[in-house]
């Protein structure tokens, strides 16, 4: 890299103590067969709480246990953090012509560039309504949005959505996009309003950018030290440190242009670990993974301009289970189906089901996402088992993986990386778990519901919530559950019970 860039002597410095953390990962597996969750301050990562009630039961705890839920869960509107684009891998929904999605918890346009159209186009345009709780997630989805239907060229929407630095024609196509939405809607919520006028007036330079960028994030050496190629370790590097994709000369607005001082945005985002990294491996793994994503745009782009998908609301509004107004005003929307993102991660699990009969028909098909249920399950997590049969777990999933890696697609951008991949060892062995206990989860929180077919993500060191799961599901027990998106697991599903 310092070949490459021999005048960045800042990046040096952090490079040499991503390579030091990477001399010592022989050591993390010793450090984990003696792990105190309570010594190390790593209890409440794990479940979430650390509450006395919590506290009181826990060593009467057996694995697979239930956790018995908290009286409420902390409101995402508590939490002032806003990111620039969604940081879970998405998930392939499949959608029929005709009908209308509610989408709760949108933060960009992820979800609509994922879905995979099915039926007779005569019967009429996807419809998709989005409710998001953040102003800064809803404005730019609002601009994005825009831009596409203004037919700007894809590699310019790709930057405002994810780069931490622009070209001087993005920029000029964002600016006519926010002064064509300023005019264009008249709801604005006050915050949106306000942020639209502060990335519309505010400037932000290249030098600033990679600033800021560097102080948010923290160089992983697992995403720079397992590719094969060395122009992939240089490319990578390179994103690692500035969070620039394609060619810039100015900063992100959307990123770093921030007028409201209560609101921060979120540290260590990372664009690879939003992708579902099914892009073809061309010589490069970000350059594929970018045009992959850059072609996803183009067709939602083209789908939006031809109206097969119209968008025409997207709220910037928080959903609660009192809300009987909104809760209603999605009902009346006539919902073929609702994806709530990870709001069930939110909510305790009644009053998730009672805010979301509240906005079903008899057709409505719901889809959750959780990120966080592993933490209402007890066992999902290695040092919550005897130091003794720590070892044996390793073990066992490092085996499993390897024998799943022989069934994986070959010709993806992850062929381009080492396999096995140096890892966290932990993540590995709690993702193995995970694995093996979902179904308690499942059992849990649906009960006797209708429910369909359970995705699982797939284990990768690209991953920020490796244990992610989605599940379709009915309140009525007459519809049947066909897959209603494709498949993200393993062939070869592991885990240890």
């Amino acid at each position: 890299y310092m070949e490459r860039y021999p005048t960045e002597r800042h990046h040096e410095k952090v490079l040499a103590e991503v390579y030091r953390c990477l001399c010592m990962e022989s050591t993390r597996e010793f450090q984990l067969m003696s792990e105190d969750l309570f010594e190390t301050g790593n209890f409440f990562k794990v479940f979430g709480r650390a509450d006395e009630a919590f506290l009181k039961i826990y060593d009467k705890l057996k694995i697979g246990d239930i956790i018995p839920e908290p009286k409420s869960r902390p409101r995402y509107s508590e939490n002032k953090m806003y990111q620039s684009y969604s940081n879970a891998r998405p998930i392939e929904l499949i959608a029929e012509y005709g009908e209308t999605y509610v989408i709760i918890g949108y933060v960009d346009l992820t979800s609509v560039l994922h879905i995979r159209k099915k039926g007779d186009r005569k019967a009429g345009p996807l419809k998709i309504i989005g409710y998001e709780a953040c102003p800064f997630a809803s404005i730019k989805t609002k601009i994005i949005l825009e831009m596409m239907q203004l037919n700007c060229p894809s590699e310019y929407i790709f930057q405002v959505w994810f780069s931490s630095g622009w070209s001087k024609e993005t920029e000029e196509a964002f600016l006519v996009a926010c002064k064509s939405i300023a005019t264009k809607y008249s709801d604005f919520h006050p915050l949106e309003k306000k942020i639209l006028d502060a990335w519309m007036k505010q400037k932000v330079a290249l030098s600033d950018s990679r600033k800021l960028w560097l102080e948010s994030t923290n160089v992983d050496e697992y995403e720079l030290a397992n590719f094969k190629s060395r122009e992939d370790r240089i490319e990578s590097s390179r994103y690692a440190l500035t969070g620039e994709l394609l060619p810039c000369t100015t900063g992100s607005r959307t990123m770093f242009a921030n007028p409201l001082p209560k609101f921060y945005r979120a540290k260590n985002e990372n664009y690879i670990y939003s992708q579902d990294l099914k892009a073809e491996y061309k010589d490069r793994f970000l350059s594929s993974l970018i045009q992959y994503t850059i072609q996803l745009i183009d067709n939602t782009k083209k789908d939006i301009l031809s109206k097969e998908i119209i968008i025409p609301q997207l709220f910037c509004q928080e959903i609660l289970p009192d809300d009987e107004a909104t809760l209603s005003k999605i009902k009346s929307a006539n919902p073929w189906m609702v994806y709530w993102t990870n709001l069930c991660d939110y909510f305790t699990k009644s009053e998730f089901h009672s805010m979301a009969r509240k906005c079903s028909i008899d057709e409505t098909i719901h889809v959750i996402q959780s990120m966080n249920w592993f933490q209402t399950v007890f066992g999902t997590d290695i040092c919550v088992y005897p130091k003794s049969s720590r070892k044996k777990i390793i073990d066992m999933s490092l085996m499993s993986y390897k024998l799943c890696l022989n069934m994986l697609n070959k010709k993806t951008v992850e062929s381009g990386l080492n396999r096995p991949e140096i890892m966290n060892i932990r993540n590995l062995a709690d993702y193995t778990l995970c694995v093996g206990q979902k179904e308690k989860w499942i059992n849990f929180f649906f009960q006797d519901l209708n429910v369909g077919t359970i995705s699982f993500s797939p284990f990768s060191v690209f991953s920020n919530q490796p244990s992610q799961l989605w599940s379709p599901y009915s309140y009525n027990k007459e519809i049947t559950l066909k897959p209603h998106f494709e498949q993200q697991i393993f062939s070869c599903q592991f885990g240890i019970k």
